[in-house]
């Protein structure tokens, strides 16, 4: 077959061969080549919680001394189940687990700063996509890495929650964060924060049954709810047992919005994408 122009065809082949290098997701892909044993892995060990959280609380309010034996006997199952399935996954790309629709959704609300980035996978999956994201961490998880080899994704910077305060421009971005370090990673950051977006991977404040979110703090979600408004959310894959989403929120009033300052140096420094989240806001508010 003769074609006519040699070097178009060669332009729109090497696009086509880069496209899957750049949306590569292999964190995902990973994930559901071993969701079905992960499932099989997770069942027994849930109703086994069940029963012995079942018997712990029967064994508590008899004073009985074995009470604590029950109740270390399912965290010991617990962590077999961490350190077989989970630890390999996540300390090697990330504990959320990005998809396309979450990462397209992030990237509306470009410029972004992550603070509790970790090895930076979802900043790396941020920036192929087109994003400008800045990310942090002050390296707390290190203990963990002798589980499986770590990959450093993206130039995470060395910082903490108090480096949002050199970003104020930037969407905030927080993808789990903890709700056991001290001071609070998520609480912090967002005290901290003065800008206008809100981007949280997480759980809900009270999961189903009542029990509390594992993940940021219970002063996070206060700050949340009060300055806070949801705009949209993003439903990704999840860990058997764990409710997480991509949650976005705008800001119902800007910090010295009577005098002006902060509101207009926050929505000029957005302005380019300005009118990508109001239709994107619009289309999947919830």
């Amino acid at each position: 077959m003769f074609i006519k122009n040699p070097q178009k065809f060669i332009l729109f082949f090497l696009l086509f061969a880069c496209l899957p290098a750049l949306a590569a997701n292999p964190f995902l892909e990973e994930f559901e080549k071993k969701r079905e044993a992960i499932v099989k892995a997770w069942e027994p060990y849930i109703k086994l919680r069940g029963i012995l959280e079942a018997r712990y609380t029967e064994a508590k309010a008899h004073n009985d001394p074995y009470a604590n034996s029950i109740l270390e006997l399912g965290h010991k199952k617990d962590h077999r189940f961490f350190n077989e399935f989970k630890a390999p996954l996540i300390h090697h790309y990330a504990w959320g687990i990005p998809n396309d629709a979450a990462i397209a959704a992030i990237k509306q609300y470009s410029p972004l700063i992550e603070v509790g980035a970790g090895n930076g996978y979802w900043a790396h999956l941020l920036k192929n996509a087109g994003a400008d994201i800045v990310a942090y961490d002050n390296g707390t998880d290190a203990k963990y890495q002798a589980i499986s080899p770590v990959k450093t994704w993206f130039s995470v910077r060395a910082g903490d929650q108090t480096s949002v305060q050199h970003h104020q421009d930037r969407t905030l971005f927080l993808c789990w964060p903890p709700n056991i370090s001290a001071p609070s990673l998520s609480s912090e950051a967002l005290r901290l924060f003065s800008g206008k977006y809100v981007i949280y991977v997480g759980e809900d404040r009270m999961l189903p049954g009542g029990r509390p979110s594992r993940m940021a703090d219970a002063r996070f979600f206060e700050l949340l709810e009060r300055d806070f408004a949801l705009i949209q959310t993003v439903a990704i894959p999840n860990w058997p047992g764990y409710h997480d989403s991509v949650k976005i929120y705008w800001r119902k009033a800007t910090p010295n919005s009577s005098s002006g300052s902060s509101s207009s140096s926050s929505s000029s420094s957005s302005s380019s994408s300005s009118s990508a989240r109001s239709s994107s806001s619009s289309s999947s508010s919830s």
